[in-house]
């Protein structure tokens, strides 16, 4: 009787972890779409406010990313200390309600410390949800998990590019923002309401338990570790090329192919929105299968991300460079896709490198990079890029200029397959 009791509590938690990562990734979706949602009226608030592609850099990207970047770590360290549900709760009703307050914005230095705000709000919700996801799952479910979690692009890259592109084209782009921010505060009433904090570290085996770090020993370990450090330059790097495309493809699609705002909007809900999140779960999905069969390996995961890393850039090119405007849309739709697929892979092993004790400041960390280097240098690069070239292909050669942080990220991907464990990786029981 005990034994089946046992496995029956097994099998509610195995359900509940599944109810648990759904709450997750829609959280992760409110902060896709509230922190997409500048990219798709870049055009129209340039029109009204009269500015330079570069003044669309800074709003779009390095607004958001200094500031995400400079809240990042004070949050992830209380994501080792604080319980995670109510942060990631409250977090999401404050970043939700000043996404709205930015429709009531009536200039740009107005607008740019609204996004300034949303960005300093958004630095706890993936240190937090990514957390609480590796608390809920076992090391070799944890890149289908992580992959299911990138779905969340899906859902706030679809809402924010098809339906805020509806909204923005029929009703105002501040109309736009107030939509935005309307599902982040009632899901975060719902994740307060039924969530429940599980324990630190409860499905990572015989790692040893310690107590939440402090910044310089955490700093400590991670300059200790070359995995890891690999593996955060190469998320961050593939962060800028993201960051960038995100931002700039409704841009690209209106003055270059002559879309319409609503065409152009759709477009990319389906490129970023599905394909992008796409590709993240399926190499998640074969990478586990793969881990399943052969044992867990660092090396199978790395090289999966090196190859969607460099195969994505020439794709992109050949993307870019069309002429056709159904060969291009075919072709984003390959880049995407492929864009995407490091995403869930390559977290999921930075999770499990990170033991639990300074997984939130690892995670911290990360999410420092790549908001202040990707969000906040991709698509500002794109746009002193484009006022310095100049002419109607301007945007298309900056958008091409930024494919090369593919390869650099592949090239850590690749030294990461060769570099050596700094720590045996922890085992985890089965019946856990």
């Amino acid at each position: 009787m005990s034994a089946l009791t046992a496995d029956a509590r097994r099998d509610v938690e195995g359900r509940y972890s599944w109810y648990a990562l759904a709450l997750l990734t829609a959280a992760q979706g409110c902060h896709a779409l509230d922190r997409a949602i500048i990219g798709l009226v870049l055009e129209p608030v340039r029109l009204e406010f009269s500015l330079s592609d570069s003044q669309l850099g800074v709003l779009a990207g390095l607004s958001y990313g200094l500031a995400f970047a400079l809240a990042a770590v004070p949050m992830g360290m209380l994501v080792d200390r604080v319980n995670r549900k109510r942060l990631l709760a409250g977090a999401l009703a404050a970043w939700s309600l000043l996404t709205a307050v930015c429709g009531l914005t009536t200039s740009f230095l107005t607008l740019l410390l609204g996004r300034i705000a949303v960005g300093a709000a958004e630095s706890a919700g993936p240190s937090a949800g990514m957390s609480l996801l590796a608390d809920y799952f076992r090391p070799k479910q944890r890149a289908t998990a992580v992959g299911i979690w990138y779905l969340s692009s899906a859902l706030g890259i679809f809402g924010t590019y098809l339906v805020g592109g509806y909204v923005a084209a029929h009703y105002g782009w501040r109309a736009a923002f107030f939509v935005a921010g309307a599902p982040g505060l009632v899901l975060a009433f719902v994740i307060l309401a039924t969530l429940k904090e599980p324990m630190r570290g409860r499905l990572d085996g015989d790692v040893p338990k310690q107590p939440p770090c402090g910044p310089r020993q955490g700093l400590a370990y991670v300059l200790r570790s070359p995995q890891l450090l690999l593996c955060m330059a190469a998320i961050t790097l593939m962060a800028v090329a993201q960051a960038a495309t995100l931002t700039w493809l409704t841009s690209f699609l209106v003055r270059g192919h002559d879309f319409s705002l609503t065409s152009a909007g759709s477009a990319t809900a389906v490129m970023m929105g599905v394909m992008a999140p796409a590709g993240s779960f399926v190499i998640a999905l074969l990478v586990d299968r793969g881990n399943r069969k052969h044992g867990f390996s660092v090396r199978r995961v790395a090289i999966a991300c090196l190859l969607t890393s460099v195969i994505s850039a020439v794709v992109g090119v050949a993307a870019l460079l069309s002429q056709s405007t159904v060969v291009l849309l075919v072709l984003l739709g390959v880049f995407t896709l492929l864009q995407g697929g490091h995403n869930g892979s390559a977290n999921s092993l930075l999770v499990g490198l990170a033991g639990p004790h300074v997984r939130g400041f690892v995670l911290a960390i990360l999410q420092v990079l790549t908001n202040l280097v990707g969000w906040g240098l991709g698509p500002l690069i794109v746009g002193v890029v484009s006022d310095r070239i100049g002419g109607p292909l301007a945007l298309q050669w900056a958008l091409l200029s930024v494919l090369i942080f593919h390869l650099l990220a592949g090239a850590h991907f690749l030294f990461l397959a060769r570099a050596r464990p700094t720590a045996p990786t922890a085992t985890v029981p089965e019946s856990i």
